[in-house]
Formats: structure tokens, C-alpha cells, sequence
């Protein structure tokens, strides 16, 4: 039985509007007015790469390479959009509306709730910030922008902001401008749905700086990221079959005697002098699958990428319409991918559509608090 929360995070990325030039422009106006919008926001969701309009409203963002994400469009007071590279166009014009949001009500309501801000703001923090190292180390600059409310009735926990939230992420190293589209949080459930920019923080120490690129590969492999890169870079051509633990214990002569300890086999000879404990063994295995995950269906088959993944006009997506069992070797820990739709289309850089798949296990206690912005680059010297 699959205990994790089910959980939708929605950190949308956006797609650049042409992939020649990769340069997104035109100009952000209000919708009834048609007045430009000066120091709107408009940035790659789920990236470093940002921008802000000038004085008339107009535009300029490149995307760096980040093809396949959509595109934000924000403002403090207005509803937020999100576009895909085919919805832009060039000098196209970006109408925001205006947002109504009943502040003075939801704050009366929340009076009644029976629930204190400070309980209210502890539970929103462990669910949207995680529980991780990583979560521990985040600190909320703005909490006060968050508006908290927790209906009796449903026994439902919502919060909202008109403007972004700020998180300083001090282990990995990132400032992060999260927009916060809905939360909720119940007994079984928890959901959220945003967007999110990513900024550098400065360390002057080298140390400083190598303990963040540390952490940051920790972080990364055995992530959704790194999984759904992993799905978008395997060679569907080959023999990608990977073991049990116990096969590849006999596959490589390794042999559990009565105290519990594993031996070397040699030419059909126990060899009682190479004796082995099982974290070692175990040391070996991850070693030589370093990177890897098992992927397994429902009724415990093991799935090659091959039975997975579906090519098409050189883009990659994820054709299996059943529920996917995922064992990262990292750590041998499992994860569940529900998917939610047919072809689910995935990028080289880590990137999906978030409400096209449910996370279940590890991968879902990932929160904001252990994203990654998509230029990541994992480097194995760290």
C-alpha cells in the first residue's frame, strides 16, 4: 500500500516561443485599460532566466537553451499567465487582467478556524518547504504576504499570496520567487500549484561555494529531475536491463553464510578469507549502478525504458499508461509515477507537464525546498 501523500506540484516551466532565435519579446499590458505594465515580471518558469518590461511595457528574454519550458507573466495585483513557446509570437502583446481576492474575508475566517497563524504557517511550511535538510535550511523573507485559512468544515488548510513568495534556500544556494496558484492540505492530500524563478545567492568562500555544489548533486540524483532526464538520455537501443540485488549477488559470486556475512566464490571454492559485510556489498552494487533506476509495473515485472519510452519527430515521451514502480540505486528507496494522460512528452533538461503525473513515495516528499532550477548540470566530482 502506497502511504506518501498524493501530491501535484506544479512549478510550471515554459516553452520559448521561436527555437531559432530562442528570444521571446512584445509587450505586457493591462487587459481594460490597455496601459503597459512597467517592472512586470516575465521569466522561464522553474529557471534562472528572467526579465523585467521597460517603461512601455516591452519584453526581451532569452532563453538560453530552455526550449521546452513556458513562459510567466506576472504582476503584483493581476492574475498571472503562463504561455508556451506557441502561444508567443514575435512583438506579441501579453494582456494581464486584474485580480479580485477577498483578503479582508479570508483573514475574518481564518479568526474562526481554531487554528493559530503560527500552527497554520508550521503545517504550510512542512508541506510546501518539505521536511528535508534542505527545507530546514529554507527561510521565508515575506510570510507575512501569505495568507493562511483552515476551513473546520472540511478540515482543508488553504494558502494564498498576491505577491511572490521569497525563500531564501541557504544549502543549495538559491534565492527562489515562488508565485503560489493554490494550496491545499488535507488529512490524505496534500496540493499545490506555482511557478517559480531561481536566483543565485553570493558566497565569497570557495568552501562555501564547494559544500553548495555538494549538496546540490545530493539533491539531484535520485530527483524527479534527474529521473525524467534519465527517461529523456537512455540509449533505447541497448540492453538496459538491470538486476535485483540478489541476482547480482550471484551473478558476481557473493554467497551469505550463518553469521550473516557475504563470501567471495572463487572457481566453485568458498574462499573464507575474503569475507565481505553487506553494507560493502551493497557499496559495490550502487557503485557499478551509480545513476541507474529499476523500473518495475504493477504486478513487480521489470520494465526496460524500451516498454516506456515512445520517439517521435525527435522528442521523447512516456507511453506507458500504468502505474510505473521506481527504484533509484542511489539509495534504494522507491518512488511511484502515476500517469494522469497518454503521451507525456519529456525533456532533455528534466522538464515535464506537472498535471499530466502523480508522484507517490520518495520522489514525493521532493518539495520546494529541494528544487532545482532547470540549468542544472549535475557534476559528479562533487
Amino acid at each position: 500500500m502506497i502511504k506518501n501523500y498524493r501530491i501535484i506540484v506544479l512549478c510550471f516551466l515554459l516553452a520559448p516561443k521561436f527555437i531559432l532565435s530562442q528570444i521571446y519579446s512584445g509587450y505586457v499590458i493591462d487587459l481594460d485599460s490597455e496601459i503597459p505594465l512597467v517592472n512586470a515580471n516575465v521569466f522561464l518558469a522553474g529557471t534562472l532566466t528572467g526579465t523585467t518590461t521597460n517603461k512601455d511595457g516591452y519584453f526581451e528574454l532569452n532563453t538560453n537553451g530552455n526550449i521546452s519550458v513556458p513562459v510567466v507573466f506576472s504582476f503584483v495585483g493581476y492574475t498571472t499567465r503562463v504561455l508556451s513557446y506557441i502561444e508567443l509570437s514575435s512583438d506579441s502583446i501579453v494582456n494581464l487582467k486584474k485580480e479580485v481576492l477577498e483578503i479582508k474575508e479570508i483573514n475574518v475566517e481564518s479568526n474562526k478556524s481554531g487554528w493559530s497563524r503560527g500552527r497554520m504557517m508550521q503545517v504550510f511550511k512542512e508541506e510546501f518547504l518539505g521536511t528535508s535538510l534542505n527545507a530546514q535550511s529554507c527561510k521565508i523573507e515575506n510570510g507575512n504576504d501569505i495568507y493562511l485559512y483552515y476551513n473546520n468544515k472540511t478540515k482543508v488548510l488553504h494558502a494564498n499570496s498576491r505577491k511572490p513568495i521569497v525563500i531564501e534556500n541557504k544549502l543549495l544556494g538559491y534565492r527562489v520567487y515562488y508565485l503560489l496558484d493554490y494550496f491545499r492540505r488535507s488529512d490524505s492530500a496534500i496540493q499545490f500549484k506555482g511557478y517559480c524563478r531561481f536566483e543565485e545567492l553570493n558566497f565569497v568562500k570557495d568552501r562555501r561555494k564547494n559544500n553548495i555544489e555538494l549538496q546540490r548533486g545530493k539533491t539531484y540524483l535520485g530527483s524527479i529531475m534527474h529521473f525524467i532526464r534519465y527517461l529523456n538520455n537512455e540509449n533505447l537501443n541497448k540492453n538496459d536491463t538491470v538486476y535485483d540485488l540478489e541476482v547480482i549477488n550471484r551473478m558476481y559470486g557473493y554467497y551469505a553464510d550463518s553469521r550473516g556475512l557475504l563470501m567471495n566464490w572463487h572457481n566453485g571454492d568458498l574462499d573464507r578469507t575474503a569475507l565481505y559485510s553487506k553494507n560493502e556489498i551493497n557499496n559495490i552494487y550502487l557503485n557499478l549502478y551509480e545513476g541507474k533506476f529499476q523500473l518495475y509495473d504493477e504486478e513487480n515485472n521489470y520494465l526496460s525504458c524500451k516498454n516506456l519510452i515512445i520517439e517521435s519527430e525527435g522528442k521523447r515521451f512516456i507511453g506507458f499508461d500504468k502505474n510505473i514502480k521506481i527504484v533509484y540505486l542511489g539509495n534504494l528507496m522507491n518512488s511511484y509515477l502515476i500517469p494522469k494522460s497518454g503521451a507525456i512528452e519529456i525533456s532533455e533538461n528534466g522538464y515535464y507537464n506537472p498535471e499530466q503525473i502523480s508522484w507517490y513515495g520518495t520522489m514525493s516528499k521532493q518539495r520546494v525546498g529541494d528544487l532545482l532550477p532547470y540549468e542544472y548540470k549535475y557534476d559528479a566530482q562533487f
